[in-house]
């Protein structure tokens, strides 16, 4: 009798076990920096949090918003293909919507929204749904497919809010919505953040209720990045013909937020990305960092020395290795880039066209879709003055 108890408590430890390593379970590391499979990829995120980048452990997955497909671009050959595996299938090449959805790489949606973590890959979609008293609604959505993908499930669904897009970063899905009113209409004046488990389950926390701080008299959230136990924002507001800018730290462990600007000798005027562990944006020509509160803030790099001419020098983004700075007028991108190291020696990279780095990607390439052409290119950053076409879409 003892035996047979001690072998269904080993085979109920195991089942937890097992169950606890499962796809769902993953156990965050804290550490105030960015973690791989666990952490929002800002670097693969477009500002205004467009997603249609992300990257898994082999390779960089692409989101086409024009005709709903996923598409996975391979690290080592370059090779773009449609995250399906059926020999039969005809892809993105299928003209009956029938038989589209009948591909696993057809995902069916045009939110920019595409995250990869916890070796599974997450997107935003909508449902048209009939209530029991024949009532019609929208069921927004946010789905998970398998890397390779298959299994495809709904985490989360809200009747209740429009979800205009979503990030996902230690352990909780974050998305920016809006409550619906009576007739079923959402709008953007009405914004929040709201914050849940990864796993969709628990209940739905209001985190930061954009709607509160008059964003209908012209406040704007430019963008949002997180970055370890962070959120920061970069906000904007109208005073008069003065626009001010405020650069905001929200402590994700403490629930606590800080207006660096009130620190910063000079304020943020651009776009902003994380590099080095430390916050970096620009303001004129000149680029500057400062620690995650706002400290020992220096001036980097004064871009005109380097690429003048030009009315914008903007750090969106950096690849891990290089912080990545763009320039351009009203009516034009510069064909160059400057790329600075960690030591923040600045060179300058020629471009095989106009080109504005709002990706950083990772420090192998960038990825870059151009609409116009519906063409996907990629450019080796060791040779940035070539693009490789890897795959043309229909028109």
């Amino acid at each position: 009798m003892k035996r047979l108890l001690s072998a269904i408590i080993i085979a109920v430890f195991l089942a937890g076990t097992l169950s606890a390593c499962g796809e769902n379970y993953l156990k965050i590391d804290n550490s105030d920096t960015y973690v791989f499979n666990q952490d929002s990829q800002e670097n693969f995120i477009r500002y205004g949090s467009q997603l249609y980048f992300a990257e898994g452990d082999n390779g960089i997955y692409f989101l086409n918003t024009d005709n709903g497909f996923l598409y996975v671009i391979d690290k080592a050959t370059h090779k773009c293909q449609p995250l399906c595996n059926r020999s039969d299938c005809m892809h993105d090449r299928e003209t009956s919507f029938e038989k589209k959805q009948e591909c696993t790489a057809f995902l069916n949606t045009s939110f920019k929204s595409l995250v990869y973590y916890n070796d599974s890959i997450y997107f935003q979609t909508f449902e048209d749904k009939t209530d029991k008293d024949g009532v019609s609604y929208e069921l927004n959505e946010i789905c998970k497919i398998s890397a390779d993908g298959t299994n495809r499930e709904v985490v989360y669904s809200t009747r209740d809010c429009t979800i205009w897009s979503f990030k996902i970063h230690r352990g909780y899905i974050y998305f920016e919505g809006s409550k619906k009113d009576t007739e079923g209409a959402a709008e953007g004046s009405n914004m929040e953040l709201y914050k849940v488990s990864a796993d969709g389950k628990g209940d739905t926390t209001e985190l930061l209720p954009y709607y509160k701080y008059d964003i209908q008299k012209g406040m704007s959230v430019c963008d949002t990045r997180f970055y370890g136990n962070h959120l920061f924002l970069w906000i904007t507001k109208p005073d008069g013909p003065k626009e001010n800018s405020y650069l905001i730290n929200y402590d994700l462990q403490t629930d606590k937020w800080e207006n660096l600007s009130e620190k910063l000798k000079v304020n943020i005027n651009s776009m902003f990305t994380i590099f080095n562990d430390k916050l970096i944006f620009a303001n004129g020509s000149k680029v500057y960092e400062c620690g995650f509160s706002g400290e020992n803030q220096k001036e980097i790099l004064d871009c005109s020395e380097l690429l003048g001419g030009y009315q914008y020098y903007i750090p969106f983004t950096n690849d891990g290795e290089n912080l990545i700075i763009s320039a351009a007028n009203d009516e034009n991108e510069a064909d160059k880039l400057i790329f600075c190291n960690k030591s923040y020696k600045a060179t300058l990279k020629n471009m095989p066209f106009e080109f504005t780095a709002e990706i950083g990607c990772d420090s192998s390439c960038f990825v870059d879709y151009i609409e116009e052409e519906k063409t996907l290119y990629y450019i080796d950053k060791s040779n940035t003055e070539n693009a490789e076409k890897i795959y043309a879409f229909d028109n």
